[in-house]
């Protein structure tokens, strides 16, 4: 019983001595070091004082001669008391500096915690005024936005506008940009004339690029594959439209300019070869339809 007692004295006076609480809800005096620095010499100049007491019999003389010849004998144990003052000093301004840069820190914390919500805010409402623009339906709109932004986090909001790192959205998107690209060279320059399976395949192609955008279309035509793509006769490539703008949107949002500039190609072949392909009477979903083998030449 004793030892716990003890123990439990020990953690009482090591509380009182240095409590553990943050360091911006610390006063100076619950500052273990600031205690340490005024205790010591104090407790120096008490000992050294009392020695010096002890050995000395000194008469008080409550006269000018005396307090001054009392004051030269007791100049040790005050010169040691006197160290407290810069010791205390030293340690009360690393104490507010401390404070400062926590506080500092915490309103980092804070910013950075509100920047992250309000550019998520902006990243949706932009996805919902292109699904009401474009008539299109993102599917998980915060999987996209980790895939723009895969190092934004509530305590680190990082998104480099300039797009001059690995975790920017720019790698992403860019990725996927060059890949629209590749797409629009084979309609621009065919190498071979538009057949019905490489028609289906650039329409694969696009169908492969929204899934990885997120987005479905809400009126359009299925491919052999079962998804549903952007189709009209006027517009043939209605999907590579509505890749190219919302590619041209999340551009703009994290700020990579090189989107705006994009040109679409166009091709009387494909868009022919494309209309033939999704003919009533030749599309692969009626029954009675054959596959159009014959190439399509302009």
């Amino acid at each position: 019983m004793a030892e716990l007692g003890l123990k439990a004295a020990w953690a009482r006076l090591a509380n009182w001595w240095s409590p553990k609480k943050p360091i911006e809800e610390r006063t100076l005096w619950q500052i273990g070091l600031f205690k340490t620095a005024f205790f010591i010499p104090l407790l120096l100049a008490i000992i050294s004082a009392s020695w010096i007491a002890a050995r000395l019999d000194l008469p008080m003389e409550p006269t000018y001669v005396g307090l001054n010849r009392l004051f030269d004998i007791y100049k040790f144990p005050i010169a040691l008391f006197s160290l407290a003052l810069p010791f205390t000093a030293f340690i009360a301004t690393n104490h507010r500096s401390a404070q400062s840069a926590e506080s500092l820190k915490r309103a980092e914390l804070q910013n950075s915690f509100s920047n992250y919500f309000t550019h998520r805010k902006e990243f949706f409402d932009l996805l919902s005024q292109l699904e009401t623009e474009l008539k299109i339906t993102f599917s998980d709109t915060g999987a996209l936005y980790q895939n723009c932004f895969p190092r934004n986090k509530k305590s680190d909001f990082n998104i480099d506008p300039a797009g001059l790192n690995e975790y920017t959205a720019q790698p992403y998107l860019l990725h996927l940009d060059e890949e629209f690209e590749s797409v629009e060279m084979k309609i621009a320059y065919p190498e071979v004339p538009f057949t019905q399976e490489k028609v289906i395949e650039i329409y694969g192609t696009y169908s492969a690029l929204s899934d990885q955008l997120f987005f479905q279309v809400k009126d359009g035509v299925e491919i052999n594959n079962g998804a549903k793509i952007g189709f009209s006769n006027e517009d043939p490539l209605t999907h590579r439209r509505l890749i190219s703008k919302v590619l041209i949107q999340l551009g703009r949002f994290s700020d990579i300019d090189c989107f705006n500039a994009r040109k679409t190609h166009h091709c009387t072949d494909f868009d022919t070869a494309a209309r033939i392909y999704f003919k009533p009477e030749n599309n692969y979903h009626s029954q009675e339809s054959k596959p159009i083998d014959t190439p399509v030449e302009g």
